[in-house]
């Protein structure tokens, strides 16, 4: 429901609060009809690769935010088009079927918000669904809040939300341009080593993230010099 302005003002005050609203883009999108359905998807797939051509943002870095209809919309989107996003933000949402995968963790994740207190969308419906999800081997963030009806995000988990965001990545998608050079200074072992025991190069690799610094964190971390 709603408008394609609905959520940017919440979107906004949650990055705002946590000192980052300059490192994101926020735009909001609408669904065809009163709810977002099946018959959205294309159009959302036309508008990622648009919106990032036009903004020059980070495609490791996509995210949606949905709350309702967009959450359940999310839940399901996301994990499909895991070439698209690198995971969303849902509350009060349910979920649908599951991909098909033989390689779930590649997939999209999820930070995803029920309420104890929805009475429309009550835990004992959507807990089976998220024991599901972690079955099958997919990633997410699960949280059932007490005091929380069918609305959208409030503390402690918008906070933890914004957090979420900083370190998921897109796990289908390389690193490029200047991070992939900065990547490529590791392959000499000796001015790996060197490398990894300055703070700053720390930092890099912190914003780079995901699957591609993973291994040289974990290297890092065991060196003598860390």
């Amino acid at each position: 429901n709603g408008n394609a302005n609905s959520l940017i003002p919440k979107a906004e005050e949650m990055l705002q609060k946590s000192g980052v609203r300059e490192d994101w883009v926020v735009v909001g999108l609408k669904s065809k009809e009163v709810g977002w359905t099946d018959k959205d998807d294309e159009p959302v797939k036309a508008f990622v690769p648009w919106a990032l051509k036009k903004y020059g943002a980070d495609p490791r870095r996509v995210f949606g935010f949905g709350v309702s209809s967009g959450a359940w919309f999310l839940n399901r989107f996301a994990p499909k088009n895991s070439e698209l996003l690198a995971g969303a933000v849902s509350y009060v949402g349910g979920m649908g079927q599951l991909p098909t995968t033989t390689d779930p963790k590649s997939h999209a994740e999820l930070y995803w918000v029920i309420g104890h207190k929805d009475d429309g969308l009550p835990p004992s419906r959507t807990r089976p669904q998220a024991e599901a999800w972690f079955k099958a081997g997919f990633r997410a963030v699960y949280h059932e809040m007490l005091d929380l009806a069918h609305e959208g995000p409030r503390e402690p988990t918008q906070s933890e939300a914004v957090e979420w965001l900083g370190v998921v990545r897109n796990k289908r998608l390389a690193p490029v341009g200047d991070d992939a050079e900065f990547l490529k200074k590791f392959e000499d072992e000796k001015r790996a080593e060197s490398l990894l025991s300055q703070v700053p190069v720390w930092t890099r690799l912190g914003s780079i993230g995901g699957p591609a610094a993973a291994p040289l964190v974990l290297r890092g971390l065991g060196s003598e010099k860390a």
